[in-house]
Parts: C-alpha cells; structure tokens; sequence
C-alpha cells in the first residue's frame, strides 16, 4: 500500500487554511505577514487552542475574552513551540527514524538523491525531504519549500513510521535553520557543501548566512559525524564553526588538498563521466561530470561510510545512480548534441554551470530568464554570466509572478555587456525559447544549457501556476 502524503489538514499548524475543529493554530509572523493576522480565521475554522507570542498578549486579549472555550497560550518562541507542539501531537515520530542532513548554497539536491540512492540499494527503506520532492517510499509529492514548516515536517515523519522508514534523507535550508523548521530534529549525519553569495535579501550579510547554516552542527547527534568540504571561500569558516560545537572525532573535512581529513582525487573528468577516489575509494559514474559532483559524490559516499554502508556497496550504488531531476538533467538530441536542464537562478550556480560546460564545446547555447519578485541583483549576475560564457544567448521568462513580464526581460537584456549583444536574442514564451535554443545546437558537439526552473513542473504567471516542464519539453527532440 502507497503511503498517504496528503497533509491538507493538520492537527497542529501555522497555516490557517489547514485548520478544523479541534486543532492548534501556532500564529508565527512571516517576512511579510503576521500570524496573529490570522487569529480570527483560525477560531472561526474551529481552532482550539491558540498560542502566540508574548508581544501579542494584549492585542489577543480582546478574541481571548471573547472565546471563552479556546486555550490562548503566549510564548517567547512560536517557531520553537510549533515544532514542539507538532511532534507531541504526532506521538514524536522522529524519535523512531534515523535523519541525514545536507546544507549549503548548492549541491543539497544532488546530494541527498544519491545519499537516499545508495541507502536504498542497501536494503534500507528511506524517505526524501527537499527542493525537488518530498517522498515516503515511492511515492512523490511535489515540495514548495526546500525545506518544509515544522507542521507538516512532523506529520511526514509521522507517515514514515506508519510505513516503517529508516532514514530520512534531508536538504536543510539556511532558511530553515534561523525559523527552527528542523527544531527537535537529530541528525545523524550532516554535510556541509559550500557557501555562495545568494539569499542575502533574507541574511543581509555573508556572516549572517553562515551563522545560519552552522546552526546545523547544533542539531547533530553525540554520535554523528560532520562532514565539511573546506575547498570553498567559506570552508575554513564552516569548520572553525563546527569546531566550536562539536568534538574533534565528529568532524571529518573533504578537500583535494592533502591536510584534510578525507582527501579528493579527480581521476578523469569528461562529457562521459566522473571517477574520483576518496580515502583510496575509487567511484565511478557515467552520469555525472564536472568537479562540483566529484565534490557531491564523495561527500555522498563520506556520509554513507558514517552509517556504516560497505564499500562494495556505496561503489554499486554510486555507479548505477542516474542522477536528480532538474540537477544537471541530460537529453541527447538525434545528432548528438546535449541539453542540459539544470535549477540554476542565481548568479553563482549559473556562472558555476556554465563555467563547467564551457570546456566541453565549442557551441554552448545558454537559456536562461529570472524570477518576478526575486532580488533584481540576479538580472544582473546571470545576465554578466551568460554572454561571459555562452557562444548564443536566449533571455527568456522563468516565473514572472506579480512583476511586469516584459519589464524582467528588459531588466536582463540591459545587462548584457554590449560585446555579447549580437550573440543574444530575447523569446519571451519559453516553449517557443527552447526551441530556438535546440535548433541553434546544429553539432554533435553542441551543448546548450536551460537554466532556471530544473525540476519545477509548472510556469507562475500572477499568482497562477500554468504547467510547464523544461525537462518534458526537450525530450520532444
């Protein structure tokens, strides 16, 4: 029997809408909203039990008075008594379940798909939390948050019980981390990918945005292990941070440099595959190229190793593993050409993508387009990004949401330094883009790059999610 993975009701939530009679409505505030907002809404659904933060005791006094057979309950910390509240009424199903996470600004995805690849092939029964799905078993549902609310995080877990899960494979966002969505969660293994400059409309500074994510070290059982890849800007930051949580033995560094823990060796790298060595490991895999999955792979199989997977088998595993959806997704065109459809909307991943793209061709066609109300600042990376590397150019939209569609467009096109110009072309209807962009992939060697939206299955125009899926449109050719 499939598991249920509807959770449009719960019976301890900060979403008003998942409410019924009898539930407790947790008011956290939002970037932009504030969830005593939604008091009201939440009595009027049947809500019996409200708690709030103490700065709205009086403002609350009113309703309070007024629902006479309603708990109100004021804490210092809603974020904190969500999770906890929601593990209580759950029976604390992440007592029963083993957890792994991954944290840092890119290679969570990939990651975890390949920790929960090799877990499975081992015999383990797994469940995945992420960006690209959240799933118990086999089956799917689609994730809107990297990382989900406490609410609906301890209502899944409480699925995997029913369905006798081992592991719980995590992506763990920064964002997660400051709004304690993850509070309560120990892991038993946590990996730390890197940091890049992206999210700072929420964190403000770098420092910040590191703070956050070393808040997962925190969460990490006495008996886990921490594993950090240093060959990054912020790495030695990120361990220093460990450091200051952790024991010695918990921290296990990956680097290509010989002082590390773990040391990295890239054996070949092409358009045909990765194999590496990690601690005299030898992987292998026909999927994946470039060094950023040299990097995924080993922390993969680092990870794996702290669990107590045999060699033989995380070796099995990694080179039968095909890859995540909308990660670097390969389809071979009929004249041998590839297109890659990869996630990439920022400045730092795209110029990383195509920065790994760029040696293997001598025609890379790059599409790309950025999202309505996101940092405008990307118009700008991604555009520099693109003409630095691209042979063709193809602006495009990628989820204009509430901003005017032609206005983002113009934004990207004034970004195009004016050497790169006569190589760009502006299609707004993405289907049509994509097209123009594979017809311009006229040799085996061509490789054209469609950025933005990975494995999302849908286009937000307005508020209004229209299906559209990149990967499904390329496979018509």
């Amino acid at each position: 029997m499939k598991p249920d993975l509807d959770f449009s009701l719960l019976p301890v939530t900060c979403d008003s809408t998942k409410i019924t009679p009898g539930t407790t409505f947790v008011a956290c505030d939002g970037t932009k909203t504030n969830g005593v907002n939604f008091v009201p809404e939440a009595l009027a659904r049947g809500a019996k039990k409200i708690i709030a933060g103490e700065q709205y005791r009086a403002t609350l006094a009113p309703l309070e008075r007024q629902s006479s057979t309603v708990e109100f309950v004021y804490t210092a910390d809603p974020r904190k008594a969500l999770a906890l509240e929601a593990a209580a009424a759950h029976g604390y199903p992440t007592k029963k379940l083993r957890f792994i996470g991954i944290t840092g600004t890119k290679g969570k995805s990939s990651i975890t798909h390949m920790v929960d690849h090799i877990l499975r092939q081992t015999g383990y029964k797994t469940a995945l939390v992420g960006g690209v799905a959240n799933k118990i078993l086999d089956t799917t549902v689609p994730s809107s948050l990297t990382t989900p609310n406490s609410d609906f995080l301890q209502a899944f877990f409480a699925s995997c019980v029913d369905y006798k899960v081992d592991f719980v494979i995590m992506e763990v966002s920064s964002h997660a981390l400051s709004q304690d969505r993850v509070y309560g969660i120990e892991f038993d293994a946590v990996g730390f990918t890197n940091l890049a400059n992206d999210h700072l409309d929420f964190h403000h500074t770098m420092d910040e945005y590191l703070k956050a994510k070393a808040i997962i070290f925190s969460r990490l059982k006495q008996t886990g292990k921490a594993i950090i890849n240093i060959d990054h800007p912020w790495g030695e930051q990120a361990q220093q941070a460990a450091r200051t949580i952790l024991k010695p033995e918990q921290i296990l560094t990956l680097s290509q440099q010989a002082d590390a823990a773990s040391q990295l060796h890239i054996l070949n790298n092409s358009i045909n595959g990765l194999e590496i060595s990690v601690d005299n490991l030898v992987l292998s895999n026909r999927y994946l190229f470039g060094s950023p999955y040299a990097y995924n792979i080993a922390m993969a199989a680092l990870i794996a190793q702290s669990l107590g997977i045999e060699e033989d088998s995380i070796k099995q595993a990694v080179y039968t593993f095909t890859g995540t959806p909308g990660r670097m997704q390969l389809h071979t065109l009929k004249n041998g050409a590839k297109v890659f459809v990869d996630f990439a909307h920022s400045g730092p991943p795209v110029e990383a993508v195509l920065r790994m793209l760029r040696p293997l061709t001598d025609n890379l066609v790059v599409l790309f387009g950025c999202g309505g109300d996101r940092p405008k600042e990307r118009r700008i990376s991604m555009a520099r990004a693109a003409a630095e590397f691209g042979d063709r150019i193809i602006i495009t939209e990628d989820n204009p949401r509430t901003e005017d569609r032609l206005q983002i467009l113009r934004d990207i096109e004034a970004n195009i330094p004016s050497d790169a110009q006569h190589k760009t072309i502006t299609i707004q209807d993405r289907r049509q883009a994509i097209a123009a962009a594979i017809a311009l992939a006229t040799t085996p060697t061509s490789i054209v790059a469609i950025l933005g939206k990975g494995h999302e299955p849908y286009q937000i125009i307005g508020t209004t999610h229209h299906h559209f899926d990149d990967f499904e449109e390329v496979q018509k050719f």
